[in-house]
């Protein structure tokens, strides 16, 4: 008889990466079930932005807050897709655009991941185009504040033709002032903001309440106390 690990290594694609919550998590195979928030605040909250060129460590989480705030007047389920439009880069390496278009399958890859983490929180595959105005109008104040002199015209050209159909997320956006969180603040707030969102969801029957999205040891009573002791950084999702 073979022994029921062995048979489940057997079954799934792959190896597995471990994370932090102490899920086995098979990149090749990924599963709604074994996502968890904890473990794409923890990552997110360590992995930099502009694949680490910035002049200091700026988070995919703290710039995730960013794109969730610059939309905090949509309906909250497009807040939170807003929110997790970056989580695959949690599980797998943000390669900058101009590398993941020599690399077709990784395309693939990030979209079966993608789909099982809208599965596992209730979210539409499909982004509206507005996630997407307001993740490029976020680049705007980034490359000014947190990259080295440098020319900017497709960051100009997207933004011009953003400002016709979203201008006030482009006005709000240029005078947005990236405070740089540290790892943990910005896990934190991630959370947080994540925390309050999933609220309002389930007061209108978005969510069971019941649902462990929180993963391993970390439950959402443990996690409350967590984010509370969050100093400093106050509004919904991170006001500038």
């Amino acid at each position: 008889m073979i022994p029921e690990a062995v048979t489940e290594f057997k079954q799934r694609k792959g190896d597995w990466i471990l994370l932090p919550s102490g899920t086995e998590f098979y990149v090749l195979d990924p599963r709604a079930e074994e996502i968890h928030i904890s473990d794409i605040a923890h990552n997110l909250a360590n992995n930099c932005r502009f694949h680490g060129s910035c002049r200091t460590h700026y988070s995919v989480a703290e710039h995730s807050l960013y794109v969730a705030y610059l939309l905090r007047r949509e309906p909250v389920d497009i807040q939170l897709q807003a929110l997790l439009h970056d989580a695959t880069e949690a599980y797998l390496p943000d390669l900058a655009p101009q590398i993941k278009v020599a690399i077709p399958q990784f395309k693939a890859l990030e979209d079966r991941l993608w789909a099982a983490i809208c599965l596992r929180f209730g979210i539409r595959v499909e982004k509206p185009f507005i996630i997407k105005a307001a993740d490029i109008a976020c680049l705007v104040p980034e490359f000014k504040q947190l990259l080295p002199p440098h020319r900017l015209p497709t960051v100009d050209r997207h933004t011009q033709m953003l400002e016709e159909h979203y201008p006030q997320i482009i006005r709000e956006a240029r005078t947005l002032k990236i405070r740089v969180l540290s790892q943990s603040k910005a896990e934190r707030k991630f959370l947080e903001t994540f925390r309050q969102l999933l609220r309002q969801l389930e007061r209108c029957g978005g969510f069971a309440s019941q649902k462990d999205y929180w993963g391993g040891n970390r439950s959402a009573a443990g996690m409350d106390a967590g984010v509370e002791a969050a100093s400093g950084i106050s509004g919904l999702p991170c006001s500038p």
